[in-house]
């Protein structure tokens, strides 16, 4: 049996696609590389939790952001969106993207073709059951989905595992 190989996946130098001005991205600041999570066709998802933003790294090595390096709550798309410590990442069986938005106190929901930002559950830090923006979390880390479609979230400042149901079809 043959050893695993290990070698790098990063933006390190990289010019990224649509970042602006076309700077180089990298993950510089140490520390800032907090969740991960790979789609279907192998593009790379990384919470760069301290330039609040979402790293997109191709297949072949192209890197992308989604965010606009500055902690905000935009429901914009791509590098216009904001975040404010994104943490986990997860893909649903549909091929979107969920975010743990640590400090919005809010799910957030990525779709990976258009770039389009929606909040799926939260709003104001909090401790409440409920549907959508209604219900409320404090500071979630972490985020996770069964076969069901269920999301579940590491509620960290509430020391709670919650669960998201998605809506009745």
């Amino acid at each position: 049996m043959q050893p695993a190989r290990c070698t790098s996946v990063s933006t390190t130098g990289a010019r990224a696609e649509g970042s602006p001005s076309g700077e180089v991205e990298t993950l510089a600041t140490p520390g800032s590389v907090y969740g991960i999570a790979v789609d279907a066709a192998g593009t790379v998802y990384v919470s760069d939790i301290w330039n609040h933003r979402i790293l997109k790294i191709l297949p072949n090595g192209t890197a992308g952001t989604l965010g606009q390096r500055r902690e905000g709550l935009g429901r914009r798309r791509r590098t216009a969106a904001q975040f404010y410590y994104p943490c986990g990442l997860a893909f649903d069986a549909a091929g979107m993207l969920y975010v743990a938005d640590r400090d919005n106190h809010r799910i957030r929901k990525i779709d990976p073709a258009t770039g389009a930002v929606t909040t799926v559950a939260g709003s104001v830090q909090g401790d409440v059951d409920g549907s959508g923006t209604a219900s409320r979390f404090n500071t979630p880390c972490d985020v996770d989905l069964d076969a069901s479609g269920n999301l579940y979230v590491a509620d960290t400042g509430n020391m709670k595992i919650r669960k998201v149901s998605p809506p009745a079809r």
